[in-house]
């Protein structure tokens, strides 16, 4: 087990996880046919799985040195959001660009960039979005299949732009 590590200003590692795994049994059958003694298990259809479920927890720090570096920060910050709202003649949409989508069972690893005033929404589930632009997310797929996943960003003057990946969940 590692208890220490060293990372830069804004490079992301992960820390842990949980992994939780479940027996499931589900049983389809045509209604009355299916209770039939001896010819029923024709008009029926079991199936056994396994669920598995991955919490991914995901650590990017942003150091700070001194009171002159936050209040530089954050000031540099305020402005940036003064400037987009004072901008009404904004038309143009944010970008969006999704370098990683990675799979891994029944959850999907998402990093990406937008501008870095942008709200974002993966699957209509708020994402937050670092003062860089970049943004990282472990998104849970909701069915066994194809997942299509809508990813959207927003800026402050209302215009979005959206992205839709798929993933394919196979349990067995």
């Amino acid at each position: 087990m590692i208890t220490h590590m060293m990372l830069d200003s804004g490079e992301t590692a992960v820390i842990g996880g949980l992994l939780t795994e479940a027996d499931s049994k589900t049983t389809n059958a045509i209604p009355l046919l299916g209770d039939i003694p001896i010819i029923g298990y024709l008009f029926k259809n079991d199936r056994i799985g396994k669920v598995k479920d991955n919490l991914i927890i995901l650590v990017t720090p942003h150091i700070l040195r001194g009171a002159e570096e936050r209040r530089s920060a954050l000031s540099s910050e305020m402005r940036r959001h003064a400037e987009r709202i004072r901008d009404r003649t904004d038309t143009v949409a944010p970008r969006l660009d999704v370098s990683e989508f990675v799979p891994i069972g029944q959850m999907v690893i998402i990093n990406g960039e937008t501008e870095p005033d942008a709200r974002l929404w993966i699957d209509n589930n708020k994402v937050d979005v670092f003062e860089d632009g970049s943004f990282n997310a472990v998104v849970k797929l909701r069915r066994e299949g194809v997942n299509e996943l809508l990813i959207v960003a927003q800026d402050p003057a209302g215009n979005e732009t959206s992205v839709t990946r798929q993933a394919y969940v196979e349990t067995f």
